[in-house]
C-alpha cells in the first residue's frame, strides 16, 4: 500500500484497513491502526510499519519503556482470532510504572472498545528457564534423560 492510501485511511479513520500498517506517532510514541479514533496526527510525525512487531521494535513507546525486555504475539493454530501476547520485563515495578501511564491506558481503552472481544491477563514469574543448549536450570531428571 502506498504511503499516501496510508495517510488517507488515517485521516478519514478507515478501518477497512486496519491491520494493512500500523503507525507510530513520533511525537507520542503510540502505536495505532488506520481507524484509530484518536486525534489525526500530523503527517510530518507519522512513522508507518507493516506490523505490530515492526513497530515495537523500531521504537514505539514500549519499546523505550524502563525494564521492558521484549514482545512477541503469537496466532492460534486451534481458535482462529485468538492471540497469545507475551511480554517479558524486568520486574513487577517496571510493569506497574507502564500500566499507569495515560498513553497506555488511553491504548488500551481504544483496544476495548474496538479491537478486542475478550483477553485474560496472566503475569507470571518463571521457575526456571532453560533452553536445548543452555541446561543450567533444566531439572536433574531432565538432563539425565538427553544425556547432558
Amino acid at each position: 500500500m502506498k504511503e499516501i492510501k496510508k495517510l488517507r485511511a488515517i485521516q478519514n479513520r478507515d478501518s477497512l484497513n486496519d491491520g494493512k500498517f500500523t503507525f507510530d506517532v513520533e511525537t507520542t510514541k503510540i502505536i495505532c491502526r488506520s481507524g484509530c479514533p484518536a486525534r489525526v496526527p500530523l503527517e510530518k510525525n507519522i512513522v508507518f510499519f507493516n506490523t505490530m512487531a515492526e513497530a515495537i521494535e523500531k521504537g514505539c513507546a514500549l519499546a523505550k519503556a524502563e525494564g521492558f525486555i521484549r514482545s512477541e504475539r503469537f496466532s492460534s493454530l486451534a481458535a482462529e482470532g485468538k492471540l497469545l501476547s507475551i511480554s517479558a520485563w524486568e520486574n513487577e515495578d517496571c510493569v506497574s510504572k507502564w500500566r499507569n501511564l495515560a498513553s497506555h491506558r488511553m491504548t488500551q481503552k481504544d483496544c476495548r472498545m474496538n479491537d478486542i472481544a475478550d483477553c485474560k491477563i496472566t503475569v507470571v514469574t518463571p521457575v526456571r528457564t532453560y533452553t536445548m543448549t543452555g541446561r543450567a536450570e533444566a531439572p536433574a531428571d531432565s538432563n539425565k534423560c538427553w544425556e547432558v
